[in-house]
């Protein structure tokens, strides 16, 4: 058997391997592709970001609602206390936030006043001033406490 005839029938049997792993609803991971939380990853969204950040409670982020809830309050240039801009920009991107959102966030001004913004079963709420910083609410309609 030549190399090309030899190419062909593997590239043949490479194309019904991956049409059948279609048409059967097979994947390459193994797992499940269903994107819905499951209670106990719900219970603990917001707590968990925290961590994944490496932020404390005391740093300028507090949890309220027994976990539903969540503010962040960072760094102005006057208010020095409270969360650096890449803490917040961190939690808000372990959460997933749209990027059309972290634009808003990212462009609001003191003029703006307080703005809102939803996804994935988060309400966000969230002002600015050059003084004070950034501040955050984040409540979690998801939340099963």
């Amino acid at each position: 058997m030549n190399n090309r005839m030899m190419l062909t029938q593997l590239g043949a049997g490479l194309a019904g391997t991956l049409a059948l792993g279609v048409l059967t609803g097979c994947s390459s991971s193994g797992g499940s592709t269903d994107p819905t939380p499951t209670a106990t990853q719900v219970e603990a969204r917001l707590s968990a970001t925290l961590d994944t950040c490496g932020i404390r409670y005391d740093d300028g982020a507090q949890l309220g609602d027994g976990g539903q809830s969540l503010t962040l309050d960072s760094q102005g240039e006057e208010d020095l206390d409270g969360l650096t801009y890449y803490s917040v920009e961190c939690v808000l991107e372990d959460l997933d936030v749209p990027d059309a959102t972290m634009n808003l966030i990212e462009t609001t001004r003191a003029l703006d006043g307080r703005q809102t913004g939803s996804w994935d079963g988060i309400d966000a709420t969230w002002s600015y001033h050059p003084d004070n910083g950034v501040n955050v609410t984040l409540v979690d309609s998801n939340f099963e406490g």
